[in-house]
This record gives structure tokens, sequence and C-alpha cells, in this order.
């Protein structure tokens, strides 16, 4: 299992997100979740460097946390507001 704590603003993630370690489609990933369920981070990386992270947060119709995550470079999608970076090590 792997375990991240990182402070954003508006968000209580005050005990981390935890989750299982696994392989899929010969990528090692990690599917982390917050105790809430309400932030999900997917985080995945291959062999050859190249890693991928999606940041989901539900926002309950929160129209100011929606607006801020906005800001923050997030996008709507079908389970929350989500952020996506990919790159190589």
């Amino acid at each position: 299992a792997m375990s991240i704590a990182a402070p954003i603003a508006g968000l209580d993630l005050s005990r981390g997100l935890s989750g299982p370690l696994a392989c899929a489609d010969g990528r090692a990933q990690a599917a982390l979740a917050s105790q809430s369920g309400m932030e999900r981070l997917t985080l995945s990386f291959d062999g050859g460097g190249t890693w991928r992270a999606r940041l989901a947060i539900g926002v309950d119709r929160d129209p100011a946390m929606a607006a801020a995550l906005t800001l923050l470079g997030f996008r709507p999608g079908a389970d929350g507001f989500i952020l996506s970076a990919s790159g190589r090590f």
C-alpha cells in the first residue's frame, strides 16, 4: 500500500491518501483515495520512466470549490474535477 499527505487549500487531506499498488497493462499503478473518497489520485509508471497522474475531486455542487479548482487547472469530468499530468523521469 502507498500513502500520501499534502496540504491543498479547501480540502481536508489530513489523513492523506492511501490505496493499493498493482500492475495494469505492464504499468505499476497506485489507486489512492482520501478517507471520504471525494479525492482520488491514480499514479502509474512504466519500465521506460514514463509516468501519469490523475487527480479527481468531487465537489458536491460547491460553486466556490468548483471555481477554485478551475483556477488551479482542474476541468469538470464525469467523476468530479480532474487534473491530469504526465511526464518522463
